[in-house]
């Protein structure tokens, strides 16, 4: 574990987290007995937004580095089995719907194109987690954090600001970047991604918590997280956003998976992992892909607010 941590800090594969934060890749391998046999790609994963987008491509074989769009299909959203409309394209591979989701709603879709199978798949759009800052002796690299609810698995992560400013809306910038570590003491969090060494032992800080790579995924009680829970973070807070995404059953699997190919990829002294053929969790029917459905809350950390209560 340490020789991933030792790659990923040199490497930051920012590639892999905008495809992790935007759900916009292909998403499950291609067995290698099986690299003749072409597939439909389908991404679509949904916001809270006015806009939903949703990406058609062919899937690539093992030689090629490119993915060809789809040109010409219908692609139909359905919520809780009504009609919502059809996708229209937009540009290369990329169509959209004008739509804002319904917390609770279940979802599918629907996609035919000429001479391939009728390809569909389905999920649920989780409400929103309900997380506020906490008193504590928050500092720049430490924030306390209390959860009213949450009715299904999340997942936190940091993104470093790199302009000065104060949002009213809390957004990602062009500049910004994904933390690499964070650590938590939420008693429900999962350490499957967890390292071998402790918060910021690399800069001579004083960490105690557990270092995990990028993201933290906390898991969901029997009955929700109706309890309140404080908890703290630690990571790089002084500008920064941080995220709390509840996951929709879909989206869940499909970032722990993501995550896990990830870190199997970055073991450079095992060349086994070099061979691994478990793929990214894909949940469409008679294609490839992910349609799944998340929502962001997020909170704003900076200097000129650490005075200042929500």
């Amino acid at each position: 574990m340490k020789s991933i941590m030792r790659y990923w800090k040199n490497y930051r594969p920012l590639a892999f987290i905008s495809a992790l934060i935007l759900c916009s890749s292909c998403v499950q391998d291609i067995n290698i007995e099986e690299e003749s046999e072409e597939k439909i790609v389908v991404n679509c994963v949904l916001v809270p937004d006015s806009i939903q987008t949703l990406t058609l491509t062919y899937s690539n074989l093992l030689n090629h580095f490119y993915y060809d769009e789809v040109k010409t299909a219908t692609a139909t959203l359905f919520c809780n089995d009504t009609e919502v409309g059809n996708f229209e394209k937009t540009g290369y591979s990329r169509w959209q719907l004008k739509h804002i989701p319904e917390a609770g709603s279940d979802y599918r879709i629907k996609v035919k194109v000429p001479d391939w199978p009728e390809i569909s798949a389905s999920t649920t759009m989780p409400s929103s987690v309900q997380v506020i800052k906490d008193h504590g002796n928050n500092t720049n690299t430490r924030r306390y954090f209390k959860q009213l609810y949450a009715e299904t698995p999340y997942w936190m992560f940091i993104i470093r600001q790199y302009k000065d400013t104060v949002m009213l809306i809390p957004e990602i910038m062009p500049a910004d970047q994904l933390e690499n570590s964070l650590g938590t003491n939420h008693p429900y969090r999962d350490d499957f991604n967890m390292s071998d060494n402790i918060m910021f032992y690399d800069t001579g800080g004083e960490g105690t918590t557990t270092e995990h790579i990028a993201y933290m995924r906390i898991t969901q009680l029997e009955d929700g997280m109706e309890n309140e829970i404080s908890f703290y973070m630690e990571g790089s807070f002084r500008q920064s956003l941080v995220f709390f995404r509840a996951a929709s059953a879909e989206y869940d699997l499909y970032m722990k998976s993501s995550v896990q190919k990830m870190m199997v990829n970055s073991t450079f002294d095992d060349p086994s992992s070099w061979f691994d053929e478990s793929g990214i969790y894909s949940n469409i029917n008679n294609g490839l892909g992910i349609f799944a459905a998340y929502t962001d809350h997020i909170v704003q950390c900076h200097y000129v607010l650490d005075n200042i209560e929500e």
